[in-house]
């Protein structure tokens, strides 16, 4: 759902109730290397419970995103 369940929606999402978020699809590339456009969609608005949906096709660019997104509290 790329451009609607961006950052603030999830936030509302987990006001009225939501047990668990996902973020829009990010490229893991993008995310890795600091794109702020991706690393923004990946946020998780502080929300205790979320998960980041990681695009690509180059193993090496999703395993770095997939640990940056576990370090930044992803589950």
């Amino acid at each position: 759902m790329s451009g609607i369940s961006d950052a603030p929606f999830r936030k509302l999402a987990w006001q009225f109730g939501a047990g668990f978020c996902v973020s829009e699809m990010v490229a893991s590339e993008a995310l890795v290397t600091g794109h702020m456009e991706m690393v923004l969609k990946g946020s998780d608005s502080g929300l205790p419970r979320h998960a980041v949906q990681i695009a690509g096709r180059e193993p090496k660019w999703m395993a770095l995103a997939a640990k940056l997104a576990v370090d930044k509290g992803a589950g």
